[in-house]
């Protein structure tokens, strides 16, 4: 059984907003994961993309940001 439209908006918001705390408190690595999971499911995801971006450069991966 999938998911209805709805609840998988919520669970996108709420990975977010995991991946965005984790960022917050500089715990990159966790944050890098849910930010690429986020992506996996949702390739358009913008803020996602910008947020690993970030992420990538936070950890002096420029090459990838």
């Amino acid at each position: 059984m999938t998911k209805d439209v709805p609840a998988q908006a919520e669970a996108r918001r709420r990975t977010y907003s995991e991946a965005r705390a984790l960022e917050r408190a500089q715990h990159w690595k966790e944050a890098e994961e849910l930010y690429r999971k986020l992506l996996r499911d949702t390739p358009s995801h913008t803020a996602a993309h910008l947020q690993l971006a970030n992420v990538c450069l936070r950890q002096g991966r420029s090459e990838e940001a």
